[in-house]
């Protein structure tokens, strides 16, 4: 809320599923993030879902980049 961002991590697979988001998620809260505001992403198939079912259902924002 002061204007700070903060890199959670840095996750690599080969390749993108809906399941390697939930396990990015899961990864999140089992290390005790509770609540993210904004989630900036390029709108990849089940990266919304998994944050929304697992995290605190942020703001979803789209990368404009994309």
């Amino acid at each position: 809320m002061d204007g700070r961002k903060e890199i959670l991590g840095t996750w690599i697979s080969e390749k993108e599923s809906a399941s390697f988001y939930a396990d990015i998620c899961s990864d999140l809260k089992n290390r005790d993030v509770t609540d993210i505001f904004i989630a900036c992403h390029d709108n990849l198939t089940g990266l919304s879902n998994a944050i929304n079912t697992i995290l605190s259902k942020p703001k979803n924002q789209l990368c404009i980049i994309h």
